[in-house]
């Protein structure tokens, strides 16, 4: 019976941030990683699922999804220059 919930609850959560999920995919492919970035306020216009303070409504995030740093040369990015071509 626990069971049956837990795989209820997760495959709620998978359908209604499946945006969300897509495009952690397609970056994943590009090189994009998940950088801690402390308590930051959510950005609307990017795919994220916040935390929700529910006495105030302020969204907030502490995970970003990013190229990391290290990743690109001076001539850019190994797979944006292959998609460029």
């Amino acid at each position: 019976m626990l069971t049956a919930v837990l795989v209820t609850i997760a495959s709620l959560f998978m359908y209604d941030n499946s945006a969300f999920f897509a495009q952690v995919k397609e970056e994943r492919e590009l090189g994009y990683r998940f950088e801690y970035v402390g308590k930051q306020p959510a950005d609307d216009y990017k795919y994220s699922i916040p935390v929700i303070n529910e006495a105030t409504g302020e969204k907030f995030i502490y995970w970003e999804h990013k190229i990391p740093k290290d990743y690109c040369s001076d001539d850019g990015c190994p797979e944006f220059k292959e998609l460029s071509k």
